[in-house]
């Protein structure tokens, strides 16, 4: 499943996509979506002066558009977003807009899996303002951007398991998860299989005969129930024990 996250408050654009690029680099399929991420979102916001109620309604149909209609977004292993309700949430209230009206709006906006809000130095987050959010880290926006960045990858590479094959965070789709996906799940078999096989060959590499050493199982040629005739019975313990160099 897709890990999303939003970078909200301080310098959110330049942390979004350091974060971008540092996940990209370890070889995991990225997004990085922009607020607005749709056109003629964009252009509306650029050409009419808008109030911050209608800025933050647009927002909410953005976020909307861009993971309802978007084809493939499952194939991505992480999306990063540049800014999110909490931004809009924070300049509304602080403006004495209602806390119902940022709510509503987005009721049926995706969450997020985490929220990262960087505290500006002007904004004082009195009144339990953000207490009612799940999954919201607010950090100090005084802080350096690299220290920020790094402390969010950090937090991420915590929380989320790694996977067993190729060391990538996900999120698990049930409790027994130990791959992030189908294919590490099957490289992983395929090598244990193999060094099932080269443990068993280096067990017994001096007891197999040369045309028995590229087949799998027990070679033995005495069986469970001895021959009811005992002359075949008598052969058949020579030539075991011939073939384990024991006469």
């Amino acid at each position: 499943m897709t890990i999303t996250i939003s970078i909200d408050g301080e310098d959110n654009e330049a942390i979004a996509a350091l974060i971008y690029e540092y996940y990209r680099k370890q070889g995991y399929k990225v997004r990085l979506c922009r607020r607005p991420d749709h056109k003629p979102i964009h252009e509306i916001k650029r050409f009419y002066n808008l109030c911050n109620h209608e800025i933050a309604l647009l927002h909410a149909l953005d976020q909307s558009l861009t993971t309802y209609k978007m084809m493939g977004w499952s194939e991505y292993d992480i999306v990063v977003w540049q800014g999110s309700i909490i931004g809009d949430y924070v300049e509304l209230v602080d403006k004495n807009t209602p806390r119902l009206f940022v709510k509503q709006i987005n009721r049926f906006t995706p969450k997020m899996d985490y929220y990262y809000y960087i505290k500006p130095a002007t904004i004082s987050l009195t009144n339990n303002l953000l207490d009612e959010f799940k999954n919201l880290i607010v950090l100090n926006g005084e802080d350096d951007i690299n220290t920020l960045y790094k402390t969010i990858i950090n937090h991420l590479n915590k929380t989320y398991p790694h996977c067993k094959w190729c060391n990538n965070i996900y999120k698990k789709n049930n409790a027994n998860q130990k791959y992030c996906s189908k294919t590490c799940s099957k490289l992983s078999r395929e090598k244990q299989n193999r060094d099932n096989r080269n443990k068993f060959y280096k067990k017994y590499k001096n007891v197999l005969s040369p045309h028995e050493k590229n087949t799998l199982g027990s070679n033995a040629l005495l069986k469970e129930h001895a021959h009811d005739n005992f002359n075949i019975e008598h052969n058949v313990i020579k030539r075991e024990k011939h073939r384990l160099q024991l006469d």
